[in-house]
């Protein structure tokens, strides 16, 4: 019986790791077919300037007075720099010069404390 069991499992797994090991499809969808894209960029043309725009990368620049927020938008995978100390309603505060991993997403950010400037990096596509 155990030397079945072995030859099943030995049949199966150069399919089993052919599916684990497949490379993902970017951007992932994250976000049904049918629902248009909310780019930051176009829906918030006074806090968000882009700095560079290639086709691995994205980085924007950010700027919220006090109690300013960004409207509803998605977010690509990426990382939050922060050039101020940042506190934002979707994360816990972040001090000057920190990063932040950031999941992709549908979400609103809203500014809880003082002024601040960051930077958020998003990630287009793996390199090939």
């Amino acid at each position: 019986m155990n030397g079945r069991l072995l030859a099943v499992l030995l049949l199966c797994l150069p399919a089993v790791a052919q599916d684990r090991f497949r490379r993902p499809q970017f951007p992932p969808d994250l976000i049904a077919h049918d629902s248009p894209i909310r780019d930051i960029e176009k829906l918030d043309v006074k806090h968000v300037r882009v700095d560079t725009d290639n086709p691995r990368i994205r980085v924007l620049r950010i700027a919220l007075a006090a109690g300013e927020a960004l409207p509803m938008h998605d977010a690509r995978d990426g990382v939050l720099v922060c050039l101020t100390a940042c506190s934002l309603a979707l994360t816990n505060p972040v001090e000057a010069g920190q990063t932040l991993w950031m999941a992709a997403e549908r979400h609103l950010v809203a500014n809880k404390g003082a002024a601040v400037e960051f930077l958020y990096i998003e990630a287009k596509r793996p390199p090939n």
